[in-house]
C-alpha cells in the first residue's frame, strides 16, 4: 500500500522473526472453537488467577480462538475450554505463544528498528491488526506493526470492516488452491 518499501518490508519481517526466535522462555498456542470469546476469556481469567497467564492471542472467528501463554498455564486452559463444551481443541505446532505477553522481551528491540523505518501514508486505508478497524495514519499504523507482536489480533473484527465496504472483492490464494 506503500507504508514502507518492498524492502524494508523484508528486512521488518526478518527482524521481528528473529527476535522472537530469540525468546528465552517458551510458550504455547491452542485454538479453541464451538466456544464464545466471553468464556474463553472467562477461562484465561481463571488460570491467570489460579497459577499464570494465559490470553487471547487471536480472534479467528465468533467461534474460534487461540489462546497463549506458558506451556503449563496454556495446558490447564485446554482442560478448562474442553470442559466448558469446546468442540475441539488443538494445540498448534508453533515456537512460541506469539501476539501474547510472552514475545515482551523483544518488543523493545523491534521497536527500535520499526522506528529506524520510513512510514509513509498509504495508497488506501489499511486493516490493523490490534485496533481491528481502518487507518491511513502512518504513526497509527507504525504502532499497531509493534503492538501486534504482544496483542490480540483482532481478524474478526478486520473482516467485519472489511465485508461492511459495498464493493469488496476477497480472493484466497495459497497451496492447492485454483
Amino acid at each position: 500500500a506503500g507504508v514502507i518499501s518492498t524492502v524494508d518490508l523484508f528486512r521488518l519481517v526478518k527482524k521481528r522473526a528473529e527476535l522472537m526466535s530469540g525468546i528465552n522462555e517458551s510458550g504455547k498456542l491452542a485454538t479453541a472453537v464451538g466456544l464464545d470469546r466471553e468464556t474463553v476469556q472467562r477461562i484465561c481469567d481463571e488460570v491467570n488467577e489460579a497459577s499464570g497467564k494465559v490470553s487471547i492471542a487471536l480472534e479467528n472467528s465468533p467461534i474460534q480462538y487461540v489462546i497463549g501463554g506458558k506451556e503449563e498455564d496454556v495446558n490447564l486452559a485446554v482442560q478448562k475450554l474442553k470442559d466448558a463444551g469446546a468442540m475441539k481443541v488443538v494445540e498448534i505446532k508453533v515456537s512460541n505463544a506469539f501476539h501474547t505477553y510472552m514475545m515482551a522481551p523483544m518488543v523493545d528491540a523491534f521497536k527500535e528498528f520499526v522506528d529506524s523505518l520510513e512510514f509513509k501514508k498509504p495508497e488506501c486505508k489499511i486493516l490493523l491488526n490490534c485496533k481491528g478497524g481502518y487507518s491511513d495514519d502512518p504513526e497509527e499504523i507504525r504502532e499497531d506493526v509493534i503492538n501486534q507482536c504482544v496483542n490480540t489480533v483482532k481478524w474478526v473484527d478486520c473482516m467485519k470492516q472489511l465485508l461492511s465496504n459495498e464493493d469488496v472483492k476477497i480472493a484466497e490464494v495459497g497451496v492447492n488452491n485454483s
